[in-house]
């Protein structure tokens, strides 16, 4: 059989032109991530990103719905990032091919039927995306959950559910995912990378800690409990100050603060940019409403005591350079574990099409911090 030329093998379409992971890919798929916080993607404009390997182009929609499609013209390779945004398709900046929000080819402006290339069945690629509580959220599809069969957006958090974070950061970490994941949950850290005038550790300061964790939905929760040092902002919160801390796949760390009266809820999430780079956010929401003229200062504190993490992974891989052996020791490091095998579980799960089990088990840990 005579072979077909490539360009018309190309105008025949591509049903699926998200590709799908490579069996050794670093990051875990199948589940959503924070992509950005809604304030940086303005009505009528694109915001072109690099996620988990992929290149991925947003836009809003001129009524304020958004969407995300993969950033590469099928024609010719270009990224539509360089193109133009009407509101509603975006336009290669090449040759003018347009694309709607569902990654679909609407035109080829080039041809003069436009059946001759079957437009309808060209596709860019395109991402299920969400705008939830000031954050937009991306799902990142793998072989067992198609961008189709996607589950829905993560629901709100529990008594913020119209809310937009009263404070958010985000930087760039020149880490891979994991070692990103292990600064969330480092608890001897601390007293050594984090300095500001109202933390002042040494290890003269360290105490003992004992922790109660028990499995949570993709990952473990730091069981609720009352805080011990209680400050005046605690005693603002009400009487019996608890908290507690969740970590869950793919990389959140959900830290609430709770009394009687008020609470905070800290959001840390984590999304791989490549191999080499990660992002960090951070948003913060609070129910105290004569709070809200500090989020500046906030918001300058948190891009601090996030900086100074990104700063030590920065030293850390003028080591990780000679590929060195690294150690995991005792319940200090206990949860950097649990991250290692959620992850190993996650993936094997996909890959023999069975339900995930959970390997973290309920534990007491130990800890100087």
């Amino acid at each position: 059989m005579t072979e077909q030329p490539a360009s018309h093998r190309f105008l025949s379409g591509e049903e699926n032109p998200v590709p799908q992971p490579h069996q050794d890919d670093p990051f875990i798929r199948g589940l959503w991530y924070v992509a950005m916080p809604s304030r940086e993607l303005k009505p009528g404009k694109m915001v072109a990103k690099t996620l988990l390997g992929d290149p991925i182009l947003f836009a809003r929609r001129s009524d304020g719905s958004v969407f995300a499609i993969r950033d590469l013209c099928p024609h010719r390779g270009i990224p539509l990032r360089f193109g133009r945004f009407d509101g509603q398709t975006i336009s290669c900046g090449y040759h003018g091919w347009r694309f709607d929000g569902a990654g679909r080819c609407v035109e080829i402006p080039s041809l003069v039927d436009q059946s001759q290339a079957n437009v309808a069945r060209i596709r860019c690629g395109a991402y299920p995306c969400a705008d939830r509580q000031g954050l937009i959220w991306i799902f990142m599809p793998d072989a067992a959950v198609p961008a189709d069969a996607a589950p829905d957006a993560p629901e709100p958090f529990p008594d913020f559910e119209d809310d937009a974070p009263k404070a958010a950061v985000t930087l760039l970490y020149e880490s891979d995912y994991d070692n990103a994941a292990f600064g969330m949950m480092d608890p001897a850290h601390i007293a050594y990378v984090h300095s500001a005038w109202w933390l002042k550790r040494t290890e003269a300061t360290l105490k003992i800690k004992e922790k109660a964790f028990e499995p949570a939905d993709r990952g473990w929760r730091m069981a609720p409990h009352p805080i011990r040092n209680v400050t005046p902002f605690h005693r603002l919160l009400g009487r019996d100050v608890r908290t507690e801390i969740i970590i869950r796949l793919p990389g959140f760390r959900i830290e609430r603060v709770f009394g009687e009266r008020h609470q905070l809820l800290n959001l840390l999430a984590i999304t791989p940019i490549d191999g080499k780079r990660t992002q960090m956010f951070q948003a913060l929401w609070w129910s105290m409403p004569w709070l809200d003229f500090m989020a500046p200062l906030v918001r300058a504190g948190a891009r601090r005591f996030l900086s100074q993490d990104g700063d030590i992974i920065v030293k850390q891989n003028v080591g990780l350079a000679y590929n060195p052996r690294q150690m995991l020791v005792a319940d200090a490091d206990a949860q950097m574990k649990w991250w290692l095998r959620l992850k190993h579980e996650w993936r094997a799960h996909r890959r023999e099409g069975r339900p995930f089990a959970n390997p973290v088990k309920a534990k007491t840990l130990r800890f100087r911090s």
